[in-house]
């Protein structure tokens, strides 16, 4: 809720400096817990739109999970669950309900780092036996062959140095071999006769030199 009420708090604020009637304020909540509504800066900021006839209005989507002691992890068990959401969610979970955790991707760390807590969450369920459709699901989110997220920045910079380095000298070769006919393109295309006015060797030369990258265009994939 920190980033929330930080966000709200300073556009409320910039509407108040500005004289502006505060509106009514609706936050949806996808993953959520319902101790939100008696946070302390929910609290100020409900007050501060009372005192001008506004409210604050908090919905959640299907559940308002129970917050664990580290103030992170969403628990199932325990949650206020909407009644067909609560059906569908014990029909799937069955006994493994208590060990469920909903696993949020925030503009934290998680966020900057999604293979890092990805590996975070399959450790925890591999620990507690989870279903196997839960795993797969998992396993089918990991890209393979991305580097280890928790590198240090040495070693992540020393290895992109690894496929940076022939990228640049692939560019120069191509910059050399696009540009190289430039200088004797012209004094080729009126010496060799291939036009009779030299007010037509620009268009010729033009041509030859435009073919290298006409035929890198259709052969490329090759």
């Amino acid at each position: 809720g920190t980033t929330l009420c930080g966000t709200l708090r300073r556009l409320l604020e910039a509407r108040s400096q500005r004289k502006d009637c505060l509106p009514d304020v609706y936050v949806f909540a996808i993953a959520g817990s319902s101790l939100v509504r008696d946070h302390p800066d929910i609290l100020r900021l409900g007050a501060m739109l009372q005192r001008q006839g506004a409210q604050l209005h908090l919905y959640f989507a299907n559940a308002q999970f129970r917050l664990a002691g580290n103030g992170t992890d969403l628990g199932f068990e325990g949650a206020e669950f909407e009644a067909k959401a609560e059906a569908e969610v014990r029909a799937r979970l069955g006994s493994f309900l208590p060990e469920m955790k909903c696993a949020v991707w925030d503009w934290g760390d998680r966020f900057q780092h999604p293979e890092a807590h990805l590996e975070e969450i399959a450790l925890y369920y591999k620990s507690v036996d989870a279903p196997q459709w839960i795993l797969s699901g998992i396993q089918s989110r990991q890209l393979p062959g991305v580097p280890e997220p928790l590198e240090d920045k040495h070693s992540v910079a020393t290895s992109a140095w690894h496929w940076m380095l022939p990228l640049a000298f692939v560019f120069l070769n191509e910059c050399i071999s696009v540009t190289m006919l430039f200088p004797f393109v012209g004094y080729m295309v009126y010496d060799f006769g291939i036009v009779t006015s030299k007010d037509l060797v620009g268009k010729y030369a033009g041509y030859i030199s435009s073919m290298y990258v006409l035929g890198q265009l259709f052969t490329g994939a090759l």
